[in-house]
């Protein structure tokens, strides 16, 4: 039985390290599993697991590039006394720390997210990443795994070999999904007296729910009903509560006190268990600048809750098209399988505000179309079932010996 050795910086609640989690379960059935973290004194509490853990950190070192050198080190020592036969790496810093180690395995990188679009990086930033450190670092591992077809495409645009990269996608187990779907929450009054719209993730500028706010206010103005439920912490939160305020909306905050019905925004923190919010909700809503292969889309398709999504540059147009057939930009939004995705975002928020309208419309105000995506959803998401997509790391790993 091969050892596999997981590597990556931390693992707070958040969607990269929920996929980072769920494959040292899975994979833990085929083979001996240890976990490397970069820091390990931030685990969630809900990430249970019983591998071999290891730190790469020494906190002494204060100097990046001492840290960087101990941590190459460091590895490599895991490496060598553990037999590790495979290193997999998730994001961006481990991913480079594992091309950049002499560690004497196989090495393979997971990229999670656009190398093109990031707002949180500088134009430079971005320009040494993408156009140089991604290129060399990456083209020195055996292989290079990203989470959707479109970001496979980019990094072979960006300079990594053809050969060396292949997509394969996150998996969902969705009996667990709508088994913990079934729980009721103390929103249900609300979503038996009105459509809600519900987000899940990072409060964040990436995510950007602040357009989410935005729409809502729009969606008033113009005579609808919808209401907005966002789930997740972050440090934006404050200032997207500021903003809904400014913006007239009533806003309720999960913070122990009785819900109140009448709010138009709910803000229902960190929830470890978000299914039973999704499973209720009529639409599920991604506004995000920048994704790889949001889970969460996942997550909405497996309680056959349609979509209407931006169409962000990697992720949301292969998960709401049937058989990933649909590649063409939309000019507004265009209706998909699983439901309605939108065109990137322009320089005039007002008519971004009124697309988005329409999408939305297109699917609530249509009952023969909104029926057709939420039937279609369960379908799409068992192309990602856990079987299928653990088959095809199988393989990736057996061909690598």
């Amino acid at each position: 039985m091969k050892n596999i050795l997981f590597l990556t910086t931390e693992m707070r609640l958040g969607g990269a390290e929920k996929v980072f989690y769920e494959h040292i379960m899975a994979f833990s059935k085929h083979y001996n599993v240890y976990v490397c973290l970069f820091d390990t004194s931030h685990i969630y509490e809900g990430f249970r697991f019983e591998n071999r853990l290891f730190q790469l950190d020494d906190k002494s070192f204060i100097n990046p590039a001492k840290r960087w050198l101990y941590r190459a080190k460091r590895l490599k020592q895991i490496v060598q006394e553990n037999d590790i036969d495979v290193c997999i790496s998730h994001m961006e810093g481990p991913n480079f720390l594992n091309s950049f180690s002499k560690a004497p395995c196989k090495k393979i990188v997971v990229s999670h997210g656009s190398i093109k679009v990031n707002p949180q990086k500088t134009f430079w930033d971005k320009i040494i990443t993408q156009n140089l450190l991604i290129p060399y670092l990456y083209n020195r591992t055996d292989k290079v795994v990203t989470v959707s077809r479109d970001l496979a495409q980019e990094h072979i645009d960006s300079g990594v070999l053809k050969d060396k990269v292949i997509c394969i996608q996150n998996f969902f187990e969705i009996e667990k999904i709508l088994q913990k779907a079934a729980s009721p929450t103390v929103l249900d009054p609300v979503f038996e007296q009105a459509n809600t719209l519900i987000n899940v993730g990072r409060l964040a500028n990436q995510k950007n729910q602040k357009f989410l706010l935005k729409l809502i206010r729009f969606l008033r103005d113009n005579g609808r009903t919808e209401k907005l439920v966002l789930v997740g912490d972050g440090d934006l939160k404050p200032e997207l509560i500021a903003l809904a305020n400014a913006l007239a909306l009533r806003v309720f905050v999960n913070d122990g006190s009785p819900i109140d019905q009448t709010a138009d925004v709910f803000f229902m923190g960190a929830q470890p268990n978000p299914y039973p919010l999704i499973i209720r909700s009529k639409l599920f809503v991604l506004s995000s600048f920048n994704e790889g292969f949001p889970l969460v889309l996942g997550e909405s398709l497996s309680c056959s809750v349609p979509i209407v999504s931006i169409d962000c540059p990697t992720g949301p147009r292969e998960l709401l098209a049937a058989n990933d057939a649909y590649s063409n930009t939309p000019h507004t939004f265009v209706p998909l399988a699983c439901g309605n995705l939108v065109r990137y975002f322009s320089d005039d928020e007002n008519k971004d505000l009124s697309v988005w309208k329409e999408a939305i419309e297109a699917l609530l105000d249509d009952d023969e179309r909104y029926l057709e995506a939420k039937k279609y959803c369960p379908i799409k998401a068992e192309q990602y079932n856990l079987p299928t997509i653990m088959q095809q790391w199988r393989q990736l790993i057996e061909s690598l010996s």
